[in-house]
């Protein structure tokens, strides 16, 4: 499997939110991304305070409308056109996943893996929508991403470490879950830790 690291530093940490969201490399946050990471994550509030929608399905529904594309799970070939063009977009967009709106029970900035991470959504999303993507197109998995509270840089490999390893977490996220999730990152999808990635460049 092709792995592409896509890396999203940010370089400033005190942002002001009406100006573009600093990317590595000198770019910035899109306006179309800034507004598909906000419009996901505040549906993901949604479904998991009001509606009780799988949050899985939420992303993907929101990512089909914003392609204009829509799903025909009766035809094959149909179904693997929406997944590779679904992957591809996801794939070339993750590094701009992040959430920007402010919130009182979340981080923000904070990159959208790492937020459903923190909402317990982490394996509706991962098993039922990240790992469902197209094997073939499946380059995303070791996105790095800053905290913009700390400056470090890390995967979600990191940012599940960094949770296990400090027990007052245990009231917060269900441990033995976070460690499967881990589990399956590096032994089926090649997860690393940022300092791999970035010692290997």
């Amino acid at each position: 499997m092709k792995l592409l690291i896509l890396v999203t530093l940010l370089v400033t940490f005190n942002i002001s939110a009406a100006e573009p969201l600093k990317l590595y490399g000198g770019g910035v946050q899109s306006k179309e991304m800034k507004d598909l990471s906000n419009q996901i994550c505040g549906e993901l509030i949604d479904a998991k305070n009001i509606t009780g929608e799988n949050s899985a399905t939420v992303i993907e529904k929101t990512l089909l409308k914003h392609l204009n594309m829509t799903k025909n799970t009766k035809n094959t070939k149909n179904t693997k056109n929406h997944k590779t063009k679904l992957t591809k977009f996801w794939n070339r967009n993750i590094d701009q996943m992040i959430c920007t709106t402010p919130s009182t029970d979340h981080k923000s900035p904070q990159h959208l893996m790492k937020r459903v991470i923190d909402m317990k959504l982490d394996h509706q999303v991962y098993f039922d929508f990240v790992f469902e993507l197209d094997e073939e197109e499946n380059e995303h998995i070791n996105a790095i991403s800053f905290s913009y509270e700390t400056g470090q840089a890390g995967t979600i490999i990191d940012y599940i470490d960094s949770i296990l390893k400090d027990p007052s977490n245990e009231t917060k996220y269900v441990f033995h879950k976070m460690e499967d999730l881990k589990e399956v990152l590096i032994d089926e999808y090649n997860g690393k830790k940022a300092s791999e990635l970035i010692g290997n460049n």
